[in-house]
């Protein structure tokens, strides 16, 4: 958290910026259960409310928070997928339609943009989101999707490691998807990701690759 501002600058839309910015870094740091993370990027979406859509920058970090929000519903949901009493399910329910409801803004939001990378990762939590609610084909479909948006933006940028190794993780989502429908492609697409991962190990100095 910034402090010791000026009187005034605390309205200033960079600074808010800057605020938001490390409370959304501070949720990252604080990922995983409890409220820690949920509440720096509530606090961060407050901190930008009232900075509205015009600034490409501050609809990037909308976005990008509200999907984390999603996220982190969906993580919830899935640590609590064997409860079996009746409010259990109910609760389950309206942590699904918590995502939902997230990650439609955070569609909004990155529609704005020209990041195909959140895009694609908006596209990776719908699928959770289906393949939770039992919807494996919206699922596939939804993950098939972020794949292909994450091997354009990795044309665009391929010396961008970490976005590569996404591209890798997201066909290997849509592996474990296809496997569920049995879907004979699965094996070509785990074996497209292993050969992404086996060339950023080439790529990478010491690395020995995977184990």
């Amino acid at each position: 958290m910034l402090t010791g501002l000026a009187p005034g600058r605390e309205s200033d839309p960079r600074i808010r910026v800057l605020r938001a910015t490390a409370e959304e870094l501070s949720g990252d740091i604080d990922w995983g259960p409890g409220k820690k993370p949920r509440n720096s990027y509530q606090t961060a979406l407050q901190i930008i409310e009232s900075l509205g859509d015009d600034d490409v920058l501050v609809t990037k970090i909308r976005g990008r928070i509200l999907r984390k929000l999603a996220n982190l519903a969906l993580k919830q949901n899935l640590a609590r997928e064997q409860d079996l009493e009746p409010e259990d399910r109910a609760r389950k329910q309206d942590r699904l339609a918590e995502a939902e409801n997230k990650l439609s803004g955070a569609q909004v939001a990155v529609a704005r943009t020209n990041d195909l990378e959140e895009q694609a990762a908006v596209r990776e939590s719908l699928a959770e989101l289906a393949r939770q609610r039992g919807r494996i084909a919206d699922a596939v479909s939804l993950q098939d999707e972020a794949a292909m948006m994450f091997a354009h933006a990795v044309k665009a940028d391929p010396e961008n490691l970490l976005l590569v190794l996404n591209h890798a993780v997201s066909l290997q989502r849509l592996g474990d998807l296809q496997s569920q429908v049995g879907d004979a492609t699965a094996a070509r697409t785990y074996s497209s990701s292993l050969a992404i991962i086996e060339s950023i190990a080439d790529a990478v100095p010491n690395c020995s690759g995977p184990q």
